[in-house]
């Protein structure tokens, strides 16, 4: 096997399109989604979809429940100092990081059950719908 040659560039010299993503930024790879004709939802996929529609509200009811409740223990009974104080001891990374985690909680959650619909589907040799679901747990719309 043979060894790449090391690069001439540094990173700081490389063209901005070749540069490295940082750690911190997220990638995201937009699935290939096909057009499946004569596609026919059974009623197991219609309760499915209707599974992950609530699963896609809830993520959103607990980003905004989390806002809240730290909003609240921030200003409730509380005077200007008291607030301030509040507000400086508030770990706001943690706060982050919990937002900023909701919505891949909520994609996992909905790629399990697309995954699961499409296994049931493979079992049952309905290769339609399990093209379709295939194409949910991949991330298309």
């Amino acid at each position: 096997m043979r060894r790449a040659r090391p690069s001439q560039h540094s990173d700081a010299t490389l063209p901005a399109r070749l540069t490295p993503p940082s750690p911190f930024t997220k990638v995201t790879i937009l699935a290939t989604c096909e057009n499946i004709v004569g596609l026919q939802l059974d009623s197991e996929s219609i309760a499915a979809i209707e599974r992950i529609k609530r699963r896609s509200q809830a993520g959103q009811l607990l980003a905004m429940a989390l806002s809240a409740g730290v909003l609240n223990s921030i200003f409730t009974k509380s005077n200007a100092a008291n607030a301030a104080w509040n507000i400086s001891q508030t770990d706001w990374q943690l706060y982050s990081q919990a937002m900023r985690s909701i919505p891949d909680v909520t994609r996992t959650a909905i790629r399990n059950d697309a995954q699961q619909m499409q296994l049931t589907y493979n079992m049952r040799n309905n290769r339609k719908l399990e093209k379709f679901w295939e194409g949910v747990a991949n991330g298309c719309q």
